[in-house]
């Protein structure tokens, strides 16, 4: 098997990587959360879960409301089950700090407009899975983590990149190659992303972009934008 291995190594699927405050500008050309359709929240929240907290789609579709907790910081969930690399049995915590600068992009706001109106269509028994993102379509089952792919593809589409090129999974790529260039440092990404060394990051993930210390920070970090565009916030 290593032989197998160092003939037909693993390769790094991009070359490069695009330019994530695209999808934070188009973000902003929307209406504020609470007027955003159910179809246009659902999505939104989905891209932001993704970029703030760069995990795969798979661990998206396991938040679950049972474990989650807001307070004035931000909203924490326990990641019920096994990630895709674990090794062990501890639960895996998650953190979206409030991102107040633009509420717009904060993961925090999105997800109290989604919670309120999604509410109609959730368990009432707390005892029971209780998803976090749910379908569009009735009966609103929990998102499974292909929807969840599609509906972060859809808002890299509409923000102008190339889906064709680019998947769902690359958000991963994009948001911690921008975390890096603003500063943040390789053992917070490492961590946050679920990483186990830099190794995987540097081969597989960190990329320049195509154009051209702590969880806190770096989600800040990556939703962040040029002072310029603050005139595109409400």
């Amino acid at each position: 098997m290593k032989g197998i291995l160092r003939e037909n190594p693993p390769l790094p699927k991009y070359q490069e990587m695009w330019d994530i405050d695209i999808v934070l500008k188009f973000l902003l050309s929307q209406s504020v959360n609470p007027d955003l359709d159910l179809k246009t929240l659902t999505k939104k929240l989905t891209i932001l879960l993704a970029i703030a907290a760069p995990k795969r789609s798979s661990e998206i579709a396991r938040l679950d409301i049972r474990f989650m907790q807001i307070n004035n910081e931000g909203a924490k969930f326990q990641l019920p089950g096994l990630s895709k690399t674990q090794s062990d049995c501890n639960s895996k915590e998650i953190f979206y700090p409030k991102f107040e600068d633009n509420l717009k992009l904060c993961v925090v706001d999105c997800l109290q407009a989604y919670l309120k109106r999604s509410v109609d269509f959730r368990e009432v028994d707390m005892s029971k899975p209780n998803p976090l993102l749910r379908t569009l379509v009735k009966p609103h089952k929990g998102a499974s983590s292909n929807t969840i792919a599609n509906w972060i593809k859809d808002i890299m589409k509409l923000a102008g990149i190339d889906t064709t090129k680019f998947k769902a999974h690359s958000t991963r790529g994009s948001s911690t190659s921008k975390a890096k260039g603003q500063g943040v440092s390789i053992s917070e990404i490492l961590k946050i992303a679920d990483w186990s060394n830099a190794l995987t990051f540097k081969k597989f993930y960190f990329r320049p972009l195509q154009e051209d210390s702590s969880n806190d920070q770096f989600s800040k970090k990556v939703l962040s934008l040029p002072s310029d565009t603050s005139s595109m916030e409400s």
